[in-house]
């Protein structure tokens, strides 16, 4: 019997993995009835991070934390199962939960993060996993650190607000009123970009723009980021995914002595995805956006090198492809008819409409190609 695995990501803002996954699913079984298929429900440290990584029988939490602004009020979950909490830094501190006209890269924090940290440890979490993807800031961090116990001062000793704004202003770094449980507690930080925090390819210059930052807010972020770097031991800045969410994960992997992982190849060796995809006859991915980022520790390109590595062809489907696609794919295609009518587009029935399409269309194509061979 032929296998098909689908290893899709978001269609950000548009769909979740798991709808795409399931639309997909019901394409390959229209066309082949006996096909075996299998969904991943993917993730690369941003949204559905805890759904894929959740164990069986976790308890779902949700608490009342800090938005992405400092006036903002939001619920926000995560999952406990022993000690172990897993959690989304986007459900709390996203850049999907403001409105464009509501960007404020400079005052944008991740506090409800780190109260939704908090929350886990008073409840007994020893291990927190956490997925950076989606935040709407570039604070270093501080907003977790902030809610966690560290106090950052400017020279005259008066305590900043812990944001992007602030970054460069930091003289002392203040712990003595850190919960004392934080000792005790494992961070394993999930990142879905590979970035280190400072430069061309840091956290202000290449994912601050995203956030709505102009380019004079670009370079005041960035020499916030290097002075804060200052206070980190020597290689932190430099670290793979040290730069993702806004430098979070050189925050606390400096302050918290957190591990970080590549998002997409942590999530994927969670769900055994090597095995399913060595004994596959077609692979299929994808995201909402496929471009220069997604070779920087995105989900569907860490599944095409699992697919290639195992000689599986792997097919990639977006909603936008822009600039040239990675090589490592055996084709990339875009859902969507030229030129592209984006409100209709971003219509969830329209969006998984056309994956469900195009999914029929590539299995008719490669599945015939497979059988015939067989």
């Amino acid at each position: 019997m032929a296998k098909v695995v689908l290893a899709f990501d978001k269609f950000k803002g548009v769909a979740s993995s798991h709808e795409v996954a399931q639309a997909a699913r019901v394409a390959v079984l229209a066309a082949f009835p006996h096909m075996e298929v299998v969904a991943l429900p993917c993730a690369d440290g941003g949204e559905g991070t805890m759904e894929a990584l959740s164990a069986q029988g976790a308890r779902r939490v949700e608490v009342e934390v800090s938005g992405p602004l400092p006036d903002m009020r939001v619920f926000a979950a995560y999952s406990i199962h022993g000690d172990t909490a897993v959690m989304e830094l986007a459900s709390a501190s996203g850049l999907a939960l403001l409105q464009p006209e509501q960007r404020d890269v400079m005052h944008a924090t991740t506090l409800g993060t780190g109260m939704l940290i908090c929350h886990a440890i008073a409840h007994g979490a020893r291990n927190v996993v956490l997925g950076i993807g989606g935040s709407a800031s570039v604070d270093g961090g501080m907003g977790i650190l902030h809610a966690l116990g560290f106090r950052f001062c400017d020279r005259n000793g008066r305590e900043l607000p812990p944001c992007g704004e602030s970054m460069e202003s930091v003289h002392a770094v203040d712990a003595s009123r850190l919960m004392p449980e934080v000792l005790n507690t494992r961070f394993h930080i999930i990142t879905d970009v590979d970035n280190p925090l400072l430069g061309p390819r840091g956290a202000a210059a290449v994912y601050g723009p995203q956030k709505g930052a102009t380019p004079a807010q670009v370079a005041l972020l960035e020499a916030g980021a290097r002075h804060f770097s200052t206070f980190m031991a020597e290689g932190i800045a430099d670290a793979p995914g040290a730069g993702a969410a806004g430098g979070v994960g050189a925050g606390l992997k400096a302050f918290l002595h957190a591990r970080l992982y590549p998002g997409a190849d942590a999530v994927l060796r969670f769900l055994h995805a090597e095995a399913h995809i060595a004994h596959a006859d077609l692979v299929l991915t994808g995201e909402g956006k496929m471009d220069a980022s997604t070779s920087c520790g995105k989900l569907p390109f860490a599944v095409a090198k699992l697919a290639a590595g195992k000689g599986v062809p792997v097919v990639a489907l977006c909603g936008v492809v822009e600039g040239v696609p990675p090589e490592i794919f055996t084709e990339v295609h875009g859902i969507n008819p030229h030129p592209i009518d984006l409100p209709r587009a971003l219509e969830k029935s329209v969006c998984l409409q056309r994956v469900a399409k195009s999914v029929n269309q590539i299995v008719s194509k490669y599945l015939t190609i497979s059988t015939s061979n067989q």
